[in-house]
């Protein structure tokens, strides 16, 4: 019987699949892309390395399903607290913290990411297109905020665009530095200090 609009093949596959990327999350956190097997995923996991293959078709398409899968919950934490704020200015605050939260919650996750990306995904035109779409569904997101933002005069006039992006990479940046041990303070005090950056670029009210 469908559940949600889903068949129970569908519902139990979905739910296999969550439970192979965690494990493979773990599994290449810990050991990195090359050391790492489909043997090690397949123990981690709890399953049969057959099963696997039935899923993914390789190490690498496993690599990259959970890349995707983080980025995918990270994006849905960000809309979320973004969606409760009031203010443009708490929006902006919102994402900054909703990320810095989020990293520090998946260090894994973010180890994985700095550490084996580029080592690995080498072809940048197929890399676009297994996650340009989340970048672009976020950076439109804080673009959309900021267009708000200066409607309502938060926002000083702006490139919408240009700034929802450097919004992004400026967060980004002060994760990777949190990551990789350049910054060891909490996270809500990087997300203060990045926030306090950004708004005075931005912002109208500088109080």
């Amino acid at each position: 019987m469908p559940l949600l609009g889903k068949t129970k093949k569908e519902v139990v596959s979905q739910f296999r699949c969550a439970e192979i990327l965690e494990a493979a999350r773990d599994v290449f956190a810990s050991k990195g892309f090359e050391n790492a097997t489909v043997d090690d995923i397949a123990e981690q996991a709890g399953v049969a390395k057959g099963t696997l293959y039935l899923y993914y078709r390789s190490k690498r398409e496993m690599f990259v399903a959970a890349l995707r899968q983080g980025f995918e919950e990270l994006a849905a934490e960000s809309e979320h607290r973004i969606a409760r704020a009031a203010t443009a200015r708490d929006k902006v605050r919102a994402f900054v913290e909703a990320r810095m939260d989020f990293s520090d919650r998946n260090r894994h996750f973010y180890r994985l990411y700095y550490t084996e990306y580029s080592n690995v995904l080498t072809s940048p035109v197929r890399v676009g297109k297994e996650f340009q779409d989340l970048y672009e569904a976020q950076a439109t997101l804080l673009e959309r905020t900021l267009l708000q933002g200066m409607q309502s005069g938060e926002v000083r006039e702006l490139n919408p665009g240009a700034a929802a992006r450097l919004i992004y990479d400026m967060t980004r940046g002060a994760i990777a530095q949190r990551i990789l041990g350049w910054s060891r303070r909490p996270a809500r005090e990087d997300a203060d200090f990045v926030f306090d950056i950004l708004w005075r670029g931005i912002g109208c009210d500088q109080n």
